[in-house]
């Protein structure tokens, strides 16, 4: 199945999480193509094909207790170059939860890592945090 692409499936979370775009769940539970919905295709469009956005996998880990798989992936999306395109999709707060904004730093990073929450911060989110901190200087480069 084309789901289990590593690119399908971030450009699929980027879409759920930071677009609110819910279908793209469920579309693949019917089979169909959730990148070719028009609404979902002009967001993947203007990150994926404009070059606005880089990914970089971080890592993989297995969770000893559910022995689910975590690939760790950060996207590092150019909103400067989604402007001068005059592509940017609008933010939206996702079904998942609240989203909040952050200047974006080594030690906004790290900070949010530790965080104490209401709902704790899975151990894959904690990772993928603390090592985004410690590549930051490449990540950024890359935009």
């Amino acid at each position: 199945t084309q789901e289990w692409g590593l690119w399908r499936t971030v450009a699929r979370e980027l879409v759920e999480e930071m677009f609110n775009k819910e279908e793209a769940h469920r579309l693949i539970r019917s089979g169909q193509d959730y990148l070719q919905v028009p609404d979902i295709k002009r967001i993947v469009d203007a990150f994926f094909r404009k070059a606005a956005a880089r990914v970089f996998l971080m890592g993989v880990g297995l969770d000893p207790v559910t022995t689910k798989p975590e690939i760790l992936v950060a996207i590092v999306l150019n909103w400067a170059k989604l402007k001068t395109l005059n592509q940017m999709p609008h933010f939206q707060t996702n079904y998942e939860g609240k989203a909040t904004y952050v200047d974006l730093s080594q030690q906004t990073l790290l900070e949010n890592a530790d965080m104490n929450r209401p709902l704790p911060l899975l151990p894959a989110g904690k990772a993928c945090l603390m090592l985004a901190a410690k590549h930051y200087d490449f990540l950024m480069a890359s935009i």
